[in-house]
């Protein structure tokens, strides 16, 4: 059954009779490389139109080099010890516990440790060391365990996440090994480049004899994704195969490990603060957009088949423990309740049902609605129909109070557009790339 909504007037005219749907003017919004950013259809038109261009060495950002040795040391012993201790300290954040995902940047973190290697490599094997061998030797084995202390730190919080979750899956150990198996791909496909005529233009650019290893570090990670498309673009047949077989399932993909840090973001700022007070609508909604948001990250970071079944598992898991947590939060002000109020009406329990209905219609606009900005307000819309019609027979003190969210969605003031800074639809297109910042 179609159902007629109600839409602020500063959007369009509706988008057509079946869906009854107005789109906001989007006109205004930020544009990447002159196509709309909600153009999405145009954008990925625009990039197949452009011809395949190899990569060269003027595509390369080479701003990081400092043009010093800054901390680099003649003494190539101290240089490896520099470099162990820089990925120790990456184990542990600015308060001193354990990093996790959402304090690093996987992406660049796993491509400096890598640079940093083959950098000193390079310079140790180029360089007038008398004891070459037991250098190598030396490095090799403190850069081992070095990185292998900080993977199982880090598998230790990527498990310590998906529990507080609600999953049951014990990842620690694959999250470990996955984190040293992307490294030593890393070296492999930094070596390689480096051996090529365009990682000699590149080594000439960042002689190790005039600028330090970090620098060599950073900037090899900066140009991580030009030095893939190298690789990919020099690929054998033999290689291409390989990259069809079976995914190792015992590990995760790098891609898998990038889409980390932005998927625990998203987690870690969903907190049952406050929600006693939200309808169930509203619950069901915020949940379901945060289901969007993960899958979208997902999508975006290419993540394999296994790690998005463990994340979507995983959300069942922790959307029924979210709404245990606000149900026992809900009897606890039941009981302390003043005597003058009805506490079992007013702080009845949550209907989970409809919950997980506001849940699934959510997930099922983002995953069948090309337009984004339409699914979120198809989404929106029918969860504040829903809320709107609940609260004519529901007593409940959050059918009284948490109806406001649905009038201020769109702007915390009526009087202003959408773009108003508090817009909680403002903060969804943002979430998804939608506008820009």
């Amino acid at each position: 059954m179609t159902t007629n909504i109600s839409i602020p007037n500063f959007f369009q005219s509706k988008l057509n009779a079946n869906k009854n749907i107005a789109k906001p003017n989007l006109s205004h919004v930020n544009t990447v490389n002159g196509i709309n950013a909600l153009d999405e259809n145009k954008a990925i038109d625009g990039i197949k139109n452009k011809e395949a261009k190899k990569v060269s060495i003027d595509d390369f950002d080479f701003s990081s080099l400092s043009n010093t040795l800054g901390q680099d040391l003649s003494n190539n012993k101290q240089n490896i010890l520099l470099l162990t201790s820089s990925i120790n300290k990456l184990s542990f954040n600015a308060t001193g516990g354990l990093s996790d995902f959402s304090d690093l940047d996987i992406e660049e973190t796993l491509s400096t440790i890598a640079a940093s290697y083959v950098g000193l490599k390079n310079k140790i094997e180029k360089g007038n060391d008398a004891d070459k061998e037991g250098l190598l030797k030396e490095l090799d084995e403190k850069f081992n365990q070095a990185v292998e202390h900080f993977a199982k730190n880090l598998g230790i919080s990527g498990s310590s996440f998906f529990k507080g979750l609600g999953s049951s899956n014990d990842v620690e150990s694959k999250f470990k090994n996955s984190i040293i198996d992307v490294v030593q791909k890393k070296i492999d496909e930094y070596d390689n480049f480096l051996n090529s005529s365009l990682g000699s233009q590149f080594l000439e650019k960042v002689d190790l004899n005039k600028v330090s290893v970090q620098d060599f570090a950073k900037t090899m990670a900066k140009n991580n994704n030009l030095i893939e498309k190298f690789t990919a673009e020099n690929k054998t047949e033999k290689d291409k195969a390989k990259d069809t077989e079976e995914v190792d399932e015992s590990l995760f993909t790098f891609n898998d490990l990038k889409a980390m840090s932005a998927i625990e973001h998203q987690y870690r700022q969903m907190t049952t603060d406050g929600f006693i007070d939200k309808t169930e609508e509203q619950i069901g909604f915020e949940l379901g957009m945060l289901a969007n948001n993960v899958q979208d990250i997902m999508n975006k970071k290419g993540v394999s088949k296994q790690f998005e079944n463990l994340l979507n598992t995983s959300f069942d898991d922790f959307s029924k423990n979210f709404i245990k947590n606000i149900n026992q939060e809900l009897e606890n002000k039941a009981d302390t309740a003043d005597s003058q109020f009805n506490a079992g009406d007013r702080y009845s329990p949550l209907d989970k049902k409809k919950i997980d209905s506001i849940i699934q219609h959510t997930r099922s606009q983002y995953a069948n609605n090309v337009d984004k900005t339409e699914a979120i307000i198809n989404s929106f819309e029918y969860a504040k129909n829903s809320a709107q019609t609940t609260a004519q027979s529901n007593n409940a003190y959050r059918y009284n109070m948490g109806l406001e969210y649905f009038d201020r969605f769109y702007s915390q003031d009526l009087g202003n557009n959408y773009m108003s800074a508090q817009s909680e639809f403002q903060k969804y297109l943002r979430s998804f790339g939608l506008i820009q910042n």
